[in-house]
C-alpha cells in the first residue's frame, strides 16, 4: 500500500492521480471478469525494470566506448542516439493514461449496473443496446495502443542506424567485435522498449509528484487537497443484497442502510481496496455489482479537485 495511507486524511493532487493512470499495473483477475486497475500499486516487476533500464546503459556504454571507439569509430552521433534513445522509449507511453481512463470506462459500460440486475437470458439484449458505446471505446483503445506500437517504431529504427554507423567504418560481420555490438544495440533496443518509460513514468513523474504532494502536507497547499475525516456514502443502485464489509488494512467500508448498499469510504478508494470489498462478496452478481460502482467512484476521483474533493 503507498506510505501516504498512513498520513492522516492526506490525498494526493489531482496532478497525483492523473499521473496515476500512467503507471505500470496489474489488472485485477476475478472468476467470472477481469477488472482494469486504476488506483493501485505499481506492479512488482518495476524492480526489475529498474536493473533492465540500467543494463541499457551497461550494454550500450561498453559496445560504444569499450569497442567502437578503439576500433576507430566515429561515435559521436552513436552517442546522440543513445540519449535521443530516452526519448524515443518515453514519448509511447504518453498514451498509456487515455488507455487506462478508457479501459475503466469500458468495463463500467459492458458491466454497468442494469446488466447486473438482469437474468442470465437477458444480458446478451442489454450489451446489444450498449454496444454503440463500447464498440467505440473498443476502438479509441485500439487506435491508442496502435499508436503506441508505431513509436516504438523509432526506437527500432535507432537501433539499426547505430548498426549502419557502426558497419560504415568497420565493415567485419564476422568477427566478435560484430557480434557484441550488435547483440549489445539489439537488446537494448528490447529493453528500452519494457523497462524505459515505465521507469521513467513511475520514478521521475509519478512518483515525484507524490512526495511533493506529501511534502506540502499540512500547508495551504497541501490542505486544498485534503480529505474530510468523515464518511462520504456513495449509492449501489442494485438489486443484489450485499454484505457489510470493510478492508482489511484501511477504514474504506461497504454498509447496507436501510435495505440501501453504499460504499463509505475516506479519500481516495485504491484497487485493493476495492478487491477487497468485492472478494468479501459471495456471489457473482455481488462481486459485479461492488466492481461496477467501485469503478464508476474510481473514474469520478479523477475529475475531482478542490478541498475535501467535493
Amino acid at each position: 500500500m503507498p506510505e501516504y495511507r498512513y498520513l492522516k486524511g492526506f490525498q494526493p493532487s489531482k496532478k497525483t492521480r492523473d499521473l496515476w493512470c500512467y503507471i505500470l499495473k496489474k489488472d485485477a483477475d476475478y472468476i467470472d471478469f477481469k477488472m482494469p486497475s486504476l488506483f493501485k500499486s505499481a506492479s512488482s516487476f518495476i524492480t526489475i525494470l529498474v536493473i533492465g533500464f540500467l543494463f541499457i546503459f551497461i550494454l550500450e556504454g561498453y559496445a560504444t566506448f569499450g569497442v567502437a571507439y578503439i576500433e576507430g569509430v566515429p561515435i559521436l552521433s552513436i552517442t546522440f542516439l543513445i540519449i535521443i534513445d530516452i526519448l524515443f522509449a518515453y514519448l509511447p507511453h504518453l498514451s498509456d493514461g487515455k488507455i487506462c481512463q478508457k479501459e475503466n470506462e469500458l468495463f463500467v459500460a459492458k458491466y454497468s449496473n442494469e446488466f447486473t440486475r438482469l437474468e442470465n437470458d437477458d444480458q446478451s439484449e442489454y450489451q446489444k443496446r450498449n454496444s454503440a458505446n463500447m464498440s467505440r471505446l473498443e476502438k479509441e483503445i485500439f487506435t491508442l495502443r496502435l499508436f503506441k506500437t508505431l513509436l516504438y517504431s523509432l526506437v527500432i529504427f535507432s537501433a539499426f542506424v547505430k548498426l549502419y554507423l557502426f558497419f560504415q567504418t568497420y565493415p567485419f560481420f564476422n568477427t566478435y567485435q560484430a557480434y557484441i555490438v550488435i547483440s549489445a544495440y539489439t537488446i537494448s533496443a528490447v529493453l528500452h522498449i519494457f523497462c524505459t518509460g515505465n521507469v521513467i513514468m513511475y520514478f521521475l513523474r509519478f512518483r515525484v509528484s507524490l512526495k511533493k504532494d506529501i511534502n506540502e502536507f499540512g500547508n495551504s497547499i497541501g490542505q486544498k487537497n485534503a480529505h474530510s475525516d468523515e464518511y462520504i456514502y456513495y449509492f449501489i443502485d442494485s438489486s443484489e443484497v450485499l454484505k457489510d464489509t470493510k478492508t482489511e488494512k484501511h477504514d474504506q467500508m461497504l454498509t447496507v442502510k436501510d435495505g440501501k448498499s453504499y460504499i463509505a469510504y475516506k479519500g481516495i478508494l485504491l484497487d485493493e481496496e476495492l478487491s477487497d470489498l468485492i472478494n468479501n462478496q459471495t456471489h457473482y452478481k455481488q462481486k459485479l455489482s461492488v466492481a461496477v460502482y467501485g469503478k464508476k467512484l474510481q473514474t469520478s476521483m479523477l475529475n475531482i479537485d478542490g478541498e475535501n474533493n467535493k
